[in-house]
């Protein structure tokens, strides 16, 4: 088949999904929720189990669903709409966000805590949805030699929008240094416009219809044949451990930013430092593992980013202890693999099955991998129990174990090949 015939919309959705990326990246930027989020929550209610809480369930939120709606999209041939609802509905969420926090964060910190959990359960939610049909999308309308590069784009545009967001936020933080809080208010406003403008890439999209498409079965069937991939596919299996390993991190992932206010005493008017750095570090990351993604395979983007998870908590726990001028560069480190880490299981997956076959396997993954959602509520626990400097290293040895399985991966284009 002509590759032109196979991918006749390439050009167009990638500079669709360039748009999006970058208004992505700079709308997120104001509501980091490595940094910006966890210091809000923290400030709200002073609890580090509420900032653990909620990162779980912005990660409950994300998969949960994941199977029912994968089963939803699988007996639709055409998706593309979806997925606009969903960035849509996510930007509503914001704008409501917003506009709680800068009329009550001051005055009802606790009705203020109370919405803001209601509200970013929702934002989750429809990211579950966005992401299956962003997968999706990805694989039916974007080449795999072409999709490094497209990421590498994104990271670029987006670093680059999300490191000037970064700054904005430090001068609009700046203000609550005196105790108040509705300053974050505007910064989740600004998510809301972002998200809004980022939509309209996927509104310019053409998703192409498949042929000869079969819609899925009733669930319990669909279900059944889910499963069967985790019995027959020992590759799934290999690649779900890997996962598991790596999303090690989340354990600590809300608490590099509670470890610098705790222990560096670090302003809030400081944490758009700490989003520059993670934003940059996605920027370059996003590029250096594009390229490696293009020229060598994801096998060696998982191996890459297993690495910086194993060297991560290391470099947190001493600079912090040792070096605290330099402890900024561990948002820099995380920038650089969180998001390749995402994307580099994704990619794999994409390249073991076809594209009617990507919600299915993406939600599979997501809700077999079901015990990690609790690693950042855990993580808060322990964190409330024992020192930092206890738990990070135990990170650092569950990443390195994800290294080694990784090893062991084959290459997806390599057993393409010589199966051709």
């Amino acid at each position: 088949m002509n590759p032109r015939n196979r991918w006749p919309h390439e050009k167009r959705n990638m500079l669709a999904g360039v748009w999006h990326g970058t208004f992505v990246k700079f709308g997120t930027a104001f509501s980091q929720e490595n940094s910006v989020l966890p210091s809000f929550i923290y400030s709200l209610t002073g609890s580090q189990l509420l900032v653990g809480l909620l990162s779980t369930i912005q990660r409950i939120g994300v998969v949960v669903p994941q199977i029912f709606l994968a089963h939803f999209l699988s007996r639709r041939p055409c998706k593309k709409k979806y997925l606009v609802f969903a960035i849509f509905t996510r930007a509503s969420v914001w704008f409501f966000m917003g506009l709680a926090v800068w009329f009550l964060a001051d005055t009802a910190p606790e009705l203020t805590t109370f919405l803001a959990f209601v509200l970013l359960t929702a934002f989750f939610a429809a990211g579950s949805l966005g992401q299956l049909v962003y997968s999706y999308l990805l694989s039916s309308t974007v080449s795999p030699p072409r999709r490094g590069r497209f990421f590498g784009w994104i990271n670029l545009t987006g670093g680059l929008a999300g490191i000037a967001a970064g700054y904005l936020s430090r001068g609009i933080l700046a203000t609550a240094d005196n105790g108040t809080l509705h300053t974050y208010g505007i910064l989740f406003l600004v998510t809301a416009t972002g998200l809004a403008v980022a939509g309209l890439g996927f509104i310019f999209m053409k998703e192409q219809r498949p042929e000869n498409f079969k819609p899925a079965p009733a669930f319990r069937a669909y279900f059944k044949d889910a499963l069967k991939v985790v019995g027959h596919n020992r590759l799934f299996r290999h690649v779900l451990v890997v996962s598991v390993l790596n999303a090690s991190v989340f354990l600590i992932l809300p608490f590099f930013v509670v470890l610098a206010r705790q222990q560096l005493h670090v302003r809030d008017a400081d944490i758009g430092f700490f989003v520059m750095m993670q934003v940059g570090g996605e920027m370059a990351g996003g590029m250096m593992w594009g390229a490696v993604a293009d020229r060598y395979g994801y096998r060696k983007v998982l191996m890459g980013v297993a690495t910086v998870y194993t060297v991560l908590p290391l470099y947190a726990m001493l600079s912090a202890i040792y070096f605290p001028s330099v402890y900024m560069l561990t948002f820099l480190l995380l920038g650089s693999a969180l998001k390749s880490a995402e994307n580099g299981v994704r990619n794999y997956l994409l390249e073991m099955t076809d594209s009617q076959m990507v919600p299915t396997l993406i939600a599979l993954k997501n809700t077999l991998s079901a015990p990690t959602l609790f690693y950042p509520f855990l993580g808060g626990a322990l964190l409330s129990t024992y020192a930092y400097f206890t738990i990070f290293p135990i990170v650092a040895l569950l990443s390195f174990a994800g290294l080694v399985l990784a090893r062991r991966l084959p290459e997806p284009r390599a057993m393409h090949t010589s199966t051709a």
